[in-house]
């Protein structure tokens, strides 16, 4: 049986648009944050009740949320993008060498043909020059899975990532397939 197309919705974001969106984000949680510390350090009350009674780490916990919300739309875009493509590919009976391999694999799975292995290890083999890259995304990938489900374990992700880390992760990953 033929699997059903997946209809695209055309809302994806770009990793430039979380971007920006993430640069205004910080401006402003960086103002409000400054504002909450020196009303702490001066024994005021802050103007926002919320942060009443919290310590300067609970403080920062709150505001460091941002992070984590921007690393998981990064991750989450950039796998849409590379779905999209996958997808277009398929649907367009592209003839290139990797086009068919993802309908091989798009034969074989349908629509449960998943980013991690099936996608990305098709890239590395076709492109073995964006192998690192897709390497590191999939090691940013369990950073993912992490903040998705919940943050309920302890990751063992190899390093601490940053939201440039995950931009730049991301960023070279999409110009080293997509062009």
């Amino acid at each position: 049986m033929k699997p059903k197309r997946v209809s695209l919705s055309g809302k994806e974001k770009t990793i430039q648009d979380v971007w920006k969106w993430y640069e205004c984000q910080q401006k402003l949680s960086v103002n409000k944050k400054n504002q909450i510390l020196s009303d702490i350090r001066y024994n005021r009350v802050p103007a926002d009740n919320y942060f009443y009674g919290m310590t300067i780490e609970e403080i920062n916990e709150f505001f460091n949320e941002l992070d984590y919300l921007t690393m998981l739309d990064l991750l989450a875009a950039t796998e849409a993008v590379i779905r999209v493509d996958f997808l277009h590919r398929v649907y367009n009976r592209k003839k290139d060498d990797l086009s068919r391999q993802f309908r091989q694999i798009y034969q074989q799975k349908g629509n449960m043909v998943s980013l991690d292995p099936d996608i990305l290890d098709i890239w590395k083999e076709f492109d073995p020059a964006a192998k690192r890259k897709v390497s590191d995304f999939k090691s940013a990938l369990n950073l993912r899975h992490w903040l998705a489900h919940g943050r309920y374990w302890t990751p063992k992700l190899g390093k601490d990532y940053s939201p440039n880390d995950v931009y730049d992760i991301a960023y070279n990953l999409l110009e080293d397939i997509l062009t």
